[in-house]
């Protein structure tokens, strides 16, 4: 629907237009892809005439989409519950380009959306999109897009200020990525919230779980050159499950895997903290991250070896592990297991330190003390 009112010049008064848009049916051309709206409410003013330039207004507009992306390839409706784009924004031409203030708030969209895509690549976030690719990920997510673009006359004065401010506040749903080839597909908890701004990634209290794993992760992922993260993590579920193993450091996963670690529980990994640095011209040629990674996995009722030599493992085992260029590969284990059980002697209060020789392929077992029977060790 459209309302419009228009002045011709009068005198010293110029032309006036001011047009009151309500749209029933919206479409984007997203490279070749078209993206269809349907309006709910709200309205797109143009004003133009007087003494300034033109400019565009959306005031509270409201639009359902139809996402082609659909995992199944089939459309969503876009009368589906929930999923819509509120939008409140004014643009204003520029000498070289337009102002553009924008606050736009999408419900129940998809990661795999082109729409989504064609937003990221606009504000310039190219590199956590290349992340996102990277983790072929997919889910369901709500968003909060906030844009502020000076024209380029405003921008001018600076060469290096960045014409564009730009923070994208994602409330992920369900989210679905590889993780060095394995698929993990979570369920995300109400307030967790992830922040996409230039140069990184901040993620804020972000719980999710799934039938075998529980985890929650806190930190920040820097974009810029390369990859720079800093995690911390807390997470239930087997350890050397597919899921869990592909989140840890290598030669941490392989280690526990030479051990033949076996979980008769789940396992718990609290106070863990990642920290992995990797320069983009490391990466492309083939050089190491810079990795450390340090944790408490608390065992229960887990058992080393296949055979029953070392089993009813029960407790702590402080890991730091460290690895990158220029340094050796670091492992030491601080173990205080509560209960263990040794070629059929029960264990108790035990206290262990094990560590990774420099040829990074031998555990050694520093000491090992604690009490049996009625006596000690």
């Amino acid at each position: 629907d459209l309302e419009l009112r228009w002045s011709p010049a009068a005198g010293e008064e110029p032309a006036r237009l001011d047009a009151t848009i309500r749209p029933r049916r919206v479409e984007l051309d997203l490279d070749g892809t078209p993206v269809p709206f349907t309006g709910r409410g709200g309205e797109i003013r143009i004003l133009a005439g007087g003494d300034g330039p033109p400019r565009i207004r959306c005031a509270s507009l409201e639009l359902g989409i139809e996402d082609p992306a659909d995992p199944a390839g089939n459309r969503v409706a876009a009368d589906g519950p929930g999923r819509r784009v509120l939008i409140d924004a004014e643009f204003e031409p520029g000498p070289r380009t337009p102002r553009i203030e924008l606050d736009a708030l999408w419900t129940m969209a998809r990661v795999r959306s082109p729409l989504l895509r064609q937003v990221l690549r606009w504000v310039g976030a190219d590199a956590q999109l290349r992340r996102i690719e990277q983790l072929e990920a997919a889910g369901d997510l709500d968003l909060r897009v906030q844009v502020a673009m000076p024209s380029a006359a405003a921008s001018d004065a600076s060469a290096d200020a960045d014409p564009v401010a730009w923070r994208i506040d994602l409330r992920p749903r369900t989210l679905a990525v590889k993780v060095r080839g394995v698929p993990v597909s979570i369920r995300i908890a109400e307030g967790s919230r992830i922040e996409v701004e230039p140069g990184g990634i901040l993620v804020h209290d972000l719980a999710a779980d799934n039938e075998n794993l529980a985890a929650w992760i806190d930190g920040r992922i820097a974009t810029g050159d390369g990859l720079d993260l800093d995690l911390v993590m807390e997470v239930n579920g087997q350890l050397l499950g597919r899921q869990i193993a592909a989140m840890l450091p290598e030669t941490v996963r392989e280690t526990l895997e030479r051990l033949e670690l076996q979980e008769t529980r789940p396992t718990r990994l609290r106070d863990a903290r990642v920290r992995y640095r990797q320069t983009a011209r490391d990466a492309d040629a083939g050089g190491p991250p810079s990795v450390d990674f340090d944790a408490v996995i608390e065992l229960d009722d887990a058992s080393l070896g296949a055979s029953t030599l070392l089993g009813s493992i029960t407790g702590p085992f402080e890991v730091a592990y460290a690895s990158g260029p220029g340094r050796p590969t670091s492992l030491s284990i601080d173990a205080a297991p509560s209960r263990l059980r040794l070629a059929g002697q029960d264990l108790r209060d035990l206290e262990a330190v094990l560590t990774l020789d420099a040829d990074g392929r031998t555990v050694r077992l520093e000491r090992l003390w604690g009490r049996a029977g009625e006596g000690r060790f």
